[in-house]
């Protein structure tokens, strides 16, 4: 960014297209404070696969992010998708160490999924593995926008959950399911709400970066997704990747996909 001052000085409506190292345990943290010190609006994802990532700055490194930044002379619009439905209420951490959740309103927290999920998983807790996450509100939303992690373990002993995230005592979350059909409805949601914004502007050409969860493994046919964008916006260049976290202004997600459309 030292380099990049001057250019910033005074800008306004910069946007950003960034690329991470899931490698990088504080990504999410270099997320925010990169849109923070650039008052930007990222979109970007972290690298997916087996491969080594490497970032490409003048010479090649790992961990941290790249990307370039855009004035407000590039005309963007930007849209997210989830993948996840919310279930049940939103409940309060009261017991929590790092990435294990104790306790929620005062009940062991296995207990209060359960109640959560239905008969049918609370039964069969093995029904759960992949279909069930945890999500974490984002205070102040108008939009029911929230960041899902991860539900990585079950302790049926203690009623505890492990959790792809540090919860505190004090935080709010909720449970999510993820779901195709649901997911299927909140693209198409995003779509009419990208269409509506352009209001007829041409597209120069997009970007869509796509949870390496969703795609055929979700929708059940390979490309349904680039399908949908094509059948609401029409035909247009349109480049991406599958990602392990999808950035979306100064936030990291998972199981989303982010649309970013380039306009003339």
């Amino acid at each position: 960014l030292q380099r990049h001052g001057a250019w910033l000085a005074g800008r306004a409506g910069v946007t950003g297209l960034v690329h991470g190292d899931p490698r990088d345990g504080a990504v999410a943290e270099a997320v925010a404070e990169l849109s923070d010190a650039t008052e930007a609006f990222l979109f970007g994802g972290l690298t997916a696969g087996g491969a080594t990532p490497a970032q490409v700055s003048g010479r090649m490194a790992g961990g941290s992010l790249s990307g370039a930044l855009f004035g407000a002379e590039v005309a963007l619009a930007t849209g997210l998708t989830q993948s996840c439905v919310p279930i049940g209420g939103n409940h309060l951490v009261t017991g929590a160490v790092e990435g294990v959740i104790m306790a929620l309103d005062g009940r062991p927290a296995l207990e209060v999924m359960r109640d959560d999920v239905g008969e049918e998983m609370a039964n069969d807790l093995s029904r759960i593995a992949g279909t069930i996450h945890i999500a974490r509100p984002i205070p102040g939303s108008d939009t029911h926008d929230y960041l899902v992690r991860g539900l990585q373990g079950i302790d049926p002993r203690h009623g505890w959950l492990a959790v792809g995230d540090s919860f505190d005592e004090g935080d709010r979350m909720l449970f999510v399911r993820r779901d195709a059909q649901a997911a299927e409805t909140d693209m198409q949601r995003m779509l009419k709400g990208l269409a509506r914004r352009i209001d007829g502007r041409a597209v120069a050409g997009g970007l869509y970066i796509s949870c390496v969860a969703r795609g055929p493994a979700m929708f059940g046919a390979e490309g349904r997704e680039l399908d949908m964008i094509r059948d609401a916006l029409g035909d247009f260049p349109l480049v991406g990747f599958s990602a392990g976290g999808e950035i979306c202004h100064d936030r990291l997600y998972t199981y989303t996909g982010v649309l970013a459309l380039f306009l003339k």
